[in-house]
């Protein structure tokens, strides 16, 4: 990632007046990837309206080429120094951006699997007689 790759991403944002984002990634395996990236140039819409993909809100489709920098910005600078979400059971998560404040929240889930341990013991006669 190139050292101006923020100023890019922001004065692309700033020129389509959007005013927030919102990035879904999710992993597991050893593997991880951005899903989505939206935006909107409603500054009163709430993250939660953003984060739902089937909505009208996907960059990609306003501009391809801001939506790839903002994803790569986002897995290289910003989701690669947070818990892991994208090896064994994996996670997801948002990130929110404020353009205007230029400011951002990740919110990350990652899956835990956890062990239960038991021990049994016996007299293997007493166990034969069944």
């Amino acid at each position: 990632m190139d050292k101006n790759s923020l100023e890019k991403i922001m004065f692309g944002l700033v020129s389509h007046g959007i005013k927030k984002v919102v990035v879904y990634y999710e992993g597991g395996g050893d593997s991880g990837a951005i899903e989505y990236v939206n935006a909107t140039q409603d500054p009163d819409i709430n993250y939660d309206e953003l984060e739902n993909w089937e909505q009208e809100y996907l960059l990609g489709d306003i501009d391809i080429v801001l939506s790839n920098l903002i994803a790569d910005y986002c897995q290289e600078m910003l989701l690669n120094d947070i818990e892991d979400w994208w090896n064994n059971e994996g996670g997801r998560g948002y990130v929110h951006i404020d353009v205007e404040l230029g400011t951002y929240t990740i919110n990350n889930s990652i899956r835990v699997a956890d062990w239960e341990e038991y021990t049994h013991e016996g007299n293997l006669k007493d166990k034969n007689k069944k």
